[in-house]
């Protein structure tokens, strides 16, 4: 291995062994490990720094491990509670399979991948409120995608709209599935507010690649409706 690739692979393992650790980190020893880790990758040649990681890599960084870090680092959150220790160990098994190339953990079925996302952002703190029809058996690519995109539109719901609650809906007959997520917190103006990543890469991205269409209602001080609806 050359010394640019060692480097690289020090820098990988460091924020895996960080992540696994979540539980104990604080928003000083976030700061720390990104002062640590950023100038160190920095430093490589050019031909040696870690490419820019493919959009899929990066929505499940985003939407797990980034949220966890940010939403402990901000405090509020017993990081000793089990559901975050839980959720930790979850991020960190992630991070695992995505650098040695395993395949992602078995999530079970559209209905119990769902029921897991809920519980993932009550680790959090937020209360959701999921009811689902009983649904079909879908696509892989689309159960992947309607699974990620309500995990991270209740993402948004707790960074964002100054809510704990929120409603989680699934809805189907013969011919189109709909996911819904409504809080009845801040809104916004979607005319006015520029996409984050979340909305643009996971969430519309993940509809658009399934055929999916969303749409957005808001309006500051009325909460946010996030919609998504595949045709079957």
């Amino acid at each position: 291995m050359l010394a640019g690739e060692e480097a690289a692979e020090d820098c990988r393992c460091a924020i895996v062994f960080s992540v696994a650790g979540t539980a104990a980190l604080t928003a000083a020893s976030t700061a720390a490990l990104a002062w640590t880790v950023c100038p160190y990758v920095r430093r490589l040649p050019a031909r040696d720094r870690p490419r820019r990681l493919p959009v899929r890599d990066a929505r499940v960084l985003h939407d797990t491990v980034l949220t966890t870090l940010t939403a402990i680092a901000r405090g509020g959150l017993d990081h000793r509670a089990a559901e975050v220790r839980a959720r930790c160990a979850r991020d960190a098994d992630r991070l695992r399979r995505m650098l040695t190339g395993a395949a992602p953990a078995d999530r079970g079925g559209p209905a119990d991948r769902l029921a897991a996302v809920a519980a993932t952002a009550e680790a959090l703190g937020l209360r959701v409120h999921l009811r689902q029809d009983a649904l079909p058996a879908l696509p892989a690519p689309l159960a992947d995608a309607m699974a990620g995109a309500a995990g991270e539109a209740l993402n948004n719901v707790l960074r964002h709209s100054g809510a704990r609650e929120a409603w989680l809906t699934v809805s189907c007959d013969a011919r189109t599935v709909v996911l819904r997520v409504v809080d009845r917190g801040a809104g916004f103006d979607p005319s006015s507010v520029r996409a984050g990543f979340g909305l643009r890469h996971s969430i519309a991205g993940r509809a658009r690649e399934t055929g999916g269409r969303l749409r957005v209602t808001s309006a500051p001080g009325e909460g946010t409706c996030v919609e998504v609806a595949w045709t079957l």
